[in-house]
């Protein structure tokens, strides 16, 4: 999977629900979580996890809506409060970017 966050590119393999059971929310109460991968952390929402991985889904730069099974290690629960300041901040700096001549992603706008 590749995407787009805060004007740059990243991939990441999903490795799949891993073993076990599934466990879920009902539809609507979903847990805003912190997800980070290496150099890069992003916020995201989830209702659906194994004994070790969680699935997430988020947008990414060009609004496009991700999802992908994380491994437990690798994701908190945030509260609402920062859930909503990051996405904030995130889509003001996107729509900045793209304002600037610069299109989700990073690709130039205008000549």
């Amino acid at each position: 999977m590749e995407w787009t966050q805060d004007g740059r590119t990243h991939r990441y393999e999903d490795p799949g629900p891993g073993t076990g059971p599934l466990s879920r929310l009902p539809v609507g109460s979903e847990l805003k979580v912190r997800v980070s991968l290496g150099p890069v952390s992003f916020y995201a929402l989830t209702r659906l996890w194994s004994a070790d991985r969680i699935r997430v889904s988020w947008h990414d730069d060009s609004y496009a809506y991700r999802k992908a099974w994380i491994p437990a290690r690798w994701v908190r629960t945030v509260t609402d409060e920062e859930y909503r300041a990051e996405e904030a901040r995130r889509f003001a700096a996107v729509e900045t970017r793209t304002r600037n001549g610069r299109a989700p992603g990073g690709a130039r706008t205008r000549s």
